[in-house]
């Protein structure tokens, strides 16, 4: 992840390098002691080199993790 960026209202984003071709998936969990509590955000085939993701949380909703994989 590049260019990480919190912005006005709370939105979080990034980008990722990707490879035109490959799926890619970014998911978040806020709380790293609970394994099974990541949630896939986005799951997205690269159609570019860049891929830029911008996460719009609900209200209150707490800070967390994010990790990004790619099959």
């Amino acid at each position: 992840m590049i260019n990480v960026a919190l912005l006005p209202d709370g939105q979080f984003r990034f980008d990722l390098p990707t490879e035109p071709g490959y799926a890619y998936t970014i998911q978040f969990n806020q709380n790293l002691a609970d394994p099974s509590g990541w949630n896939t955000l986005l799951a997205t085939n690269a159609a570019t080199a860049l891929l830029a993701f911008t996460n719009i949380p609900p209200l209150g909703a707490q800070p967390g993790f994010y990790r990004a994989s790619h099959n």
